[in-house]
């Protein structure tokens, strides 16, 4: 029943801290409560019956780590991070159930072979369902008609094949394993199983402004209160009076999704969540200092905890309260709420075929012909507004518009020798993510550094620094340890041996900036060495001697989602391939990006460095 205590907490936000005063500032919070956690574990210690100081530890320990993630939440961001909208994919079909169709056909199984000890099974999906499903695959069968069941682990000895279940980065795949040589014959040709998805009846959109703080929306006899928004912190109340479908298992699924933008209108990354009233929180402080008061305590808990809590279930039986923390200072307020009071079990049943995405490699004196381009065919259709995004912006930046759009960051570098720990402050610039960027990877963005100066003040003196001691990545600096030293896209730098604190960086990077063309082409009127099939977008190095990326859309105009990329030979010419892009989705209109050539533009740069305020909040965490 104590498990019960514990997740009744868990899904409680606390208002306000319970030992700690709200005027500090949070780090003296949380060092107040750490100085609070100590003592409550003294006082655990000294508690002679074992169950009972397992049960009290395990409370406690419970209660502080509540706190400290309450506390954490309370702090202001220090940088705007902006995320993407899960629910964007709403705008691009007809409904909950065409959603769930099209996901269901566009699943697609991709066979690497590049491993010489096992066959690599990955699955690829057009795009992940905002609301609850579930894959249940249970076999693979051979080209030589065999099958094998999935297993979950590998057996340890490999009498026979197997295949086994992985998850690689959030990736759903399966490794097959093979006991010999000879059975590596045996191909994989098929996925068996099924899939499901539970739809809702609807998805609800709610939109708040900042300054509706206290209204209230209604949609299907749902209600959503905006309860409060401050900086970056934002809560709501959920008024849901319709009873869930007993098909779904509203446990395994966030029933409700809050979602923010700043004045950009762009929408903020969540930093935190939490569900859960204000309104036990009196009965809740008074609970809790008496169990930190007398840890002892704990066993009293349960039946005082389960009647406040039956009590509070049955005043707010159709109430929710949830709260997010965000990136940024929140503007307005986009909530999403799953209506389950009538499900849609959507299930298919599988045979995929497996296909494999990479052209096979083939000897350079090789007789055999040269590998046809294979389909990938596809019966969904998916959209990428990532794609959208950046073919929306400008394709690539100006010199006059490089101070306002180069990002820099400064971080701590730290590295181990004979002699010990070294730390060195490293600045670096970060170009902004276009068009341009297909074109020239970050690494080859910036011709160097050029210039740079240290001082102590804004506009004060400037520290001298010996030359000698300046490595200026030019392949002349004889030393081995400088106090300076320059990357193509990076100043790094050894504090504690400049001749004074520095407080400012001044100086000039190099940029490399693309001259690109962009064109259009409906798929009937292509130019030579494009050509389109099916799915898929084939380019011939051959006939096109530029660099170029291409982008399909649909006939209705939407970017479509590539499902990879392949290159085909057609002879042992380097050099002249067969580029392949295939998408979930028929092109119609393809758009092609050309580099036609680059140039160099100077940035100059001036940045407040940010090393000192980097060593106080280390020694703040140390203590």
């Amino acid at each position: 029943m104590i498990k019960n205590v514990l997740f009744t907490l868990l899904t409680i936000s606390l208002t306000s801290t319970i030992f700690i005063s709200c005027t500090k500032s949070v780090d003296e919070k949380l060092e107040d409560l750490k100085k609070e956690k100590l003592a409550f574990e003294k006082k655990v210690a000294a508690i002679k019956n074992d169950s009972l100081r397992q049960q009290a530890k395990k409370f406690g320990g419970m209660l502080f780590w509540l706190q400290e993630i309450d506390l954490e939440n309370e702090r202001p961001p220090k940088d705007t991070v902006y995320d993407e909208n899960p629910f964007v994919i709403l705008n691009d079909y007809g409904s909950t159930s065409d959603l769930a169709n099209n996901y269901l056909d566009g699943i697609i199984v991709e066979k690497d072979e590049s491993r010489g000890d096992k066959v690599e099974l990955k699955l690829h999906y057009p795009y992940a369902l905002p609301f609850a499903q579930k894959a249940s695959w249970k076999s693979v069968k051979f080209n030589d008609n065999s099958s094998t069941d999935i297993i979950e682990d590998e057996n340890d000895s490999l009498i026979n094949r197997q295949v086994v279940r992985t998850n690689w980065n959030n990736e759903e795949g399966f490794d097959i394993l093979y006991p010999d040589e000879k059975s590596y014959s045996a191909k994989p040709a098929f996925l068996n199983g099924s899939v499901e998805a539970q739809v809702p009846k609807a998805i609800l959109k709610f939109t708040f402004a900042s300054n509706e703080t206290g209204d209230t929306k209604e949609q299907n006899g749902i209600k959503v209160k905006l309860a409060k928004v401050k900086g970056h912190a934002v809560s709501i109340e959920v008024e849901n009076p319709n009873k869930t479908d007993p098909a779904v298992d509203t446990e395994k699924m966030d029933l409700v999704t809050i979602l923010a933008t700043d004045k950009t209108k762009k929408f903020l990354h969540q930093s935190g969540s939490s569900s859960g009233s204000g309104e036990m929180f009196d009965f809740y402080k008074k609970l809790l200092n008496e169990v930190v008061e007398n840890p002892e305590k704990v066993t009293n808990l349960e039946k005082d905890l389960d009647k406040e809590q039956h009590k509070y279930d049955e005043k707010h039986k159709n109430m929710s309260y949830y709260s997010a923390y965000f990136k940024g200072t929140v503007d307005d307020v986009v909530v999403y709420v799953m209506d389950y009071s009538k499900a849609t079990i959507r299930k298919k049943n599988f045979s995929l075929p497996v296909y494999s995405f990479k052209a096979e490699e083939r000897a350079y004196n090789s007789t055999a012909p040269y590998q046809e381009v294979f389909d990938i065919p596809t019966f969904a259709t998916a959209y990428d507004p990532a794609v959208s995004k950046l073919l929306s912006a400008k394709m690539e930046l100006s010199a006059d518009e490089l101070p306002g759009k180069i990002k820099i960051d400064q971080t701590s570098i730290r590295s181990s020798s004979s002699t010990g720990d070294k730390e060195k402050w490293q600045v670096s610039f970060e170009y902004p993510e276009m068009i341009s960027s297909l074109f020239i990877d970050n690494m080859f963005r910036y011709d160097g550094v050029k210039e740079a100066a240290f001082f102590e003040e804004k506009d004060g003196k400037q520290i001298a620094i010996p030359k000698d001691s300046i490595d200026y990545n030019n392949g002349e600096f004889n030393g081995t340890n400088p106090i300076v030293d320059f990357g193509s896209s990076s100043v790094n730098y050894d504090p504690a041996r400049l001749p004074a604190p520095a407080k400012y960086l001044k100086g000039l990077i190099q940029v490399n900036l693309a001259d690109i063309t962009r064109s259009s082409y409906p798929v009937n009127k292509l130019p030579a060495g494009i050509t389109v099939s099916g799915n898929k977008v084939m380019v011939n190095e051959a006939i096109v001697k530029d660099k170029i990326f291409v982008f399909a859309k649909n006939t209705a105009g939407k970017y479509l989602k590539k499902i990879t990329s392949v290159s085909f030979k057609r002879d042992n010419n380097p050099g002249r391939e067969i580029n392949v892009d295939y998408y979930y989705g028929r092109p119609y209109l393809i758009e092609c990006y050309t580099k036609k050539g680059d140039h160099l533009a100077d940035y100059k740069f001036e940045v407040k460095l940010t090393y000192d305020e980097h060593q106080k909040e280390e020694k703040a965490k140390s203590k």
